[in-house]
């Protein structure tokens, strides 16, 4: 079964349509974890669109000097659904300290798994040595 939890929305059917668009209906059967939690929207305005949902994981949030210099973050925090309001607030503590934070959102780790090798990099990169650039 595909399970999704997508980013807090007030439309969870954006996340029954990407699961509609890649198949997985077709495939196998799909659970859509809905919460009833009082949660904030995101403000797409300053977080990266939720288009990346189709390709299972995307980022989120991410230091602006590491996306410029194209340098790998100090620290990357998965979450999915609920909890990706949780690791932005983690994130924004973590960068007043000077710690370079990138946020993912990970609805699915099995359509992340099926991206290209390129792709899963992009949003996590490979792992380095300690204390290497």
């Amino acid at each position: 079964m595909g399970t999704r939890a997508g980013a807090p929305t007030p439309k969870p059917s954006r996340n029954w349509r990407v699961n509609c668009a890649v198949g997985c209906v077709a495939i196998c059967p799909v659970l859509l974890v809905l919460t009833r939690q009082n949660l904030p929207t995101l403000d797409r305005s300053r977080y990266a669109s939720a288009e990346g949902l189709r390709r299972g994981a995307y980022v989120v949030q991410d230091v602006s000097a590491v996306a410029a210099a194209g340098t790998r973050p100090d620290l990357i925090l998965l979450a999915s659904g609920s909890e990706l309001t949780l690791i932005l607030a983690a994130a924004e503590c973590r960068q007043a300290e000077g710690v370079a934070v990138r946020c993912v959102s990970m609805p699915s780790w099995d359509l992340f798994d099926a991206q290209a090798q390129s792709y899963r990099d992009d949003v996590l990169p490979p792992r380095r040595a300690r204390g290497s650039r």
